[in-house]
């Protein structure tokens, strides 16, 4: 990856292979306000939308089914949720019953944290906490 400087901190470009990608100021602005968490939701969203909840591996991410534990609470919630993104709810209900809650939970998620970032164009800091001054 190549960084050619644009001008004076308006423009940057990446040289990735053969594409450039070209990143303004409006553009990180922009990425700024809405944050990093929307994306990652949407992102897994769309990847458990994509992927076909029938082909089962023997791969996991689970901790617990990694060390040997079958018990895990939340095994099956993946396939769950991509059941419910394709449609087959009592196949969701089957997998796991938190699947079809976890979809609906998650976009709103990201519907409220991108509502936020365009309300108040500050970016989301709902979660910050305040402290208080000591000495007045």
């Amino acid at each position: 990856m190549q960084f050619a400087g644009g001008g004076v901190g308006s423009e940057n470009s990446y040289d990735i292979g053969t594409s450039r990608i070209v990143v303004t100021k409006r553009t990180r602005t922009a990425f700024s306000a809405i944050g990093f968490e929307p994306i990652i939701w949407l992102g897994a969203l769309l990847w458990l939308g994509f992927s076909e909840p029938q082909s089962h591996s023997d791969f996991t991410l689970c901790p617990l089914r990694n060390i040997g534990i079958s018990g895990c609470p939340g095994c099956g919630l993946g396939r769950s949720v991509s059941y419910a993104l394709h449609g087959h709810f009592s196949e969701s209900f089957q997998m796991h019953f938190a699947g079809m809650p976890a979809v609906l939970i998650l976009l709103f998620r990201v519907f409220s944290l991108f509502k936020n970032a365009t309300r108040n164009r500050g970016g989301y800091n709902h979660f910050t906490i305040k402290q208080r001054n000591p000495y007045g």
